[in-house]
């Protein structure tokens, strides 16, 4: 209406007044307006919910069954060797999401549940292919993917042979 004033507040009594432009935040944001006739008493209120969806697509920590990562996990770095011991079969992932409202993660194209380890995956003597740990945003454009490279080192560590470039060898 023409002889009418609004305005917007952080609370339904109306005793917080909040300035434009609106900041969000990642999530719910609820805003009340009070519409209010030139020279009258009474107003009309509503209501506005308002949802922000997270763009954040960085893990958090990164956590593994067995082995060491190498480097030391840092959410801005996407590549790593995951070096396991020869005992070291099957490797799992344990992938924290920096804010868990709404981000999926996958290793290797299967989903993880916030908090949970992802399925063992064997690992063979030798370098063995990468493992693909994708971060999607709630918002869905936004992606991240690390990728680690494990090399599961040899348990035999027997001499297999010797060679001499001089002299002889005793015993023999």
């Amino acid at each position: 209406e023409a002889n009418a004033s609004w305005a917007v507040y952080a609370d339904e009594n109306f005793t917080q007044p909040i300035s434009l432009p609106l900041q969000l935040q990642v999530g719910n944001n609820t805003f009340y307006i009070k519409v209010q006739r030139e020279g009258e008493d009474d107003f009309n209120s509503y209501t506005l919910n308002l949802y922000m969806k997270n763009f954040v697509a960085d893990l958090e920590e990164l956590s593994v069954s067995a082995g060491e990562l190498s480097p030391e996990f840092d959410k801005d770095t996407l590549h790593y060797t995951l070096w396991l011991k020869g005992n070291d079969d099957k490797v799992a992932f344990l992938p924290k999401v920096l804010d868990a409202s709404g981000a999926t993660v996958t290793v290797n194209g299967v989903a993880v549940a916030y908090g949970s380890w992802s399925s063992e995956l064997p690992m063979e003597i030798g370098e063995n292919a990468p493992v693909l740990i994708k971060v999607t945003a709630e918002d869905s454009s936004y992606t991240k993917t690390y990728t680690i490279t494990p090399i599961r080192l040899s348990g035999n560590s027997n001499l297999a042979g010797i060679s001499l470039s001089a002299g002889t060898l005793s015993p023999a």
